[in-house]
């Protein structure tokens, strides 16, 4: 008797592992903490970026190169007088990794494959919570595929590099994924433990758009998906309080968005002008000349806000400040790339080639050539995509008309048979394709071709999230209406 209940047993928890939903967790877990946790990890190396984010976090490198990036970095002993007045998400991971760091290893030193544990941790969960919302625990070939495909798109090298570094799309990638997939469950009545999902929606929202300046620019395709949230909930108390939630959203996010600006956009509207509208206009001196500013400093084209070589004028000067910045104003700008329709075309098909690589464009951390190797090998996803994926902004654009037809479809069904899952599953891909179509002209906006293409990574992961839903309602047959046995819902 009892050796028939071990059998059993083992029975079931080889069923359990042996799930789509299993199996795909724990590929995830095994690629990510090779790429990220073992002797030779693996990174984005610091384009510039890093020397803000590290001493607002009471660090400092110990390696001088600019070109690569150490595993260890100095922890301040004394007060840090470098601290920003604005807020950002990701200091809280970084805070933690700290704290982990002091607790089992140096006071310090610090290990930076602490950070990427902490990520490591907060990704994995936000891939097994999405592989959870799309697989619906079925088993068969299809759902094996779709784990499959989920596992390889969200474990390739492009995001996972961003993991163990300092770069905010960290945050961005673990929150945004985290969010489609609480939505997900949400919107689904047999979902265990709802109060504990809709807490983690609300934070990782909140989370993504105070992690980045230019995540504000996200808020519009947001509000879309909070907006299908609200509206498709029947129980009044629920509705209320995701209304306060979507307020609190709106006010935490606007509050962090000025306070970010007032710190940066000295550098934003340099670089707006000289990597974005001197590169592109047929007259620039003329068009110089309209903003009040000196012909002659057309020479800035293509300048950086922090030169890394010689250049002739100190982009943070007085000079600069005086003639330049100060007579350059978004109204402006905006303005300028409204009435150059084929200036601002060239600009966004130059973002839709970079929505194929949301990489920071930098050397990843050095590596012995095994490890070379396997990073070409889990990057073949964002290899192939890259490669078929037309990068055309054109593109994009009908691609969301088609996307947006098909759950309006299904969206029609459901509402014929008195569900409301279809028109909560279109108010997500409306946001997320959203959020394909603004932000590459938010951003070229707000700061031109600097650091552009991780700049649109939420842009990138928003069509790949949503690409995935589109095959797992294709392979569960239920791309044209909810199946019946979701009519109970509340």
């Amino acid at each position: 008797m009892y050796s028939q209940n071990n059998k059993l047993k083992i029975k079931k928890l080889l069923l359990r592992v042996s799930s789509p939903t299993a199996l795909g967790i724990i590929f995830c877990g095994l690629v990510l903490s090779f790429l990220l946790l073992g002797q030779f990890p693996a990174g984005y190396a610091d384009n510039g970026n890093f020397s803000q984010v590290l001493s607002a976090n009471g660090l400092y490198p110990l390696n001088s190169s600019a070109q690569t990036v150490g595993l260890r970095y100095g922890l301040r002993q004394h007060f840090n007088e470098t601290t920003p007045n604005f807020f950002s998400s990701q200091s809280l991971f970084i805070q933690a990794a700290i704290g982990l760091n002091k607790l089992f290893f140096s006071t310090h030193i610090f290990d930076i494959r602490f950070l990427g544990l902490v990520y490591f941790m907060s990704y994995f969960s936000a891939i097994a919570l999405l592989l959870c919302a799309l697989i619906h625990h079925q088993r068969g070939w299809k759902n094996y595929f779709l784990a499959l495909a989920v596992s390889l798109v969200l474990t390739d090298a492009t995001y996972s590099l961003y993991l163990n570094s300092f770069y905010g799309e960290a945050v961005t990638l673990i929150t945004l994924v985290f969010t489609c997939a609480s939505f997900l469950l949400m919107i689904r009545p047999q979902t265990k433990y709802p109060h504990l999902i809709a807490g983690l929606f609300w934070v990782n929202l909140l989370l993504l758009v105070t992690a980045q300046v230019q995540n504000f620019f996200l808020l519009p395709g947001l509000i879309i998906i909070c907006l299908g949230l609200i509206i498709g909930t029947k129980n009044k108390q629920k509705k209320t309080w995701y209304s306060i939630g979507l307020v609190g959203v709106l006010l935490t996010s606007g509050l962090v968005f000025s306070s970010s600006m007032r710190q940066q956009q000295d550098m934003l509207k340099f670089t707006t002008l000289t990597q974005g509208i001197l590169e592109t206009a047929n007259d620039p001196a003329k068009t110089l000349a309209n903003s009040k500013i000196k012909p002659q400093y057309v020479l800035l084209a293509g300048e950086d806000y922090y030169p890394i070589g010689y250049t002739a004028l100190d982009p943070q000067s007085k000079q600069i400040k005086r003639e330049v910045i100060d007579h350059l104003h978004y109204p402006w700008i905006i303005y300028w790339y409204l009435t150059h329709p084929h200036r601002t075309t060239t600009l966004l098909n130059t973002a839709a080639a970079g929505l194929t690589a949301p990489q920071a464009g930098t050397k990843e951390y050095l590596q012995p050539a095994s490890k070379k190797l396997s990073l070409k090998l889990f990057s073949l996803f964002s290899t192939g995509f890259a490669k078929l994926y037309p990068q055309k902004y054109s593109f994009n654009l009908l691609l969301s008309i088609v996307l947006l037809l098909v759950y309006s479809a299904g969206f029609y069904n459901d509402r014929k048979k008195g569900l409301l899952i279809g028109g909560r599953k279109l108010a997500l891909v409306a946001g997320m394709l959203f959020n394909l179509l603004f932000l590459p002209l938010a951003v070229i906006i707000l700061q031109g071709r600097l650091n552009l293409t991780s700049g649109l990574l939420p842009a990138t992961l928003s069509i790949q999230l949503v690409i995935l839903l589109l095959l797992s309602d294709g392979l569960n047959n239920e791309l044209w209406g909810t199946k019946e046995e979701q009519k109970n819902e509340k």
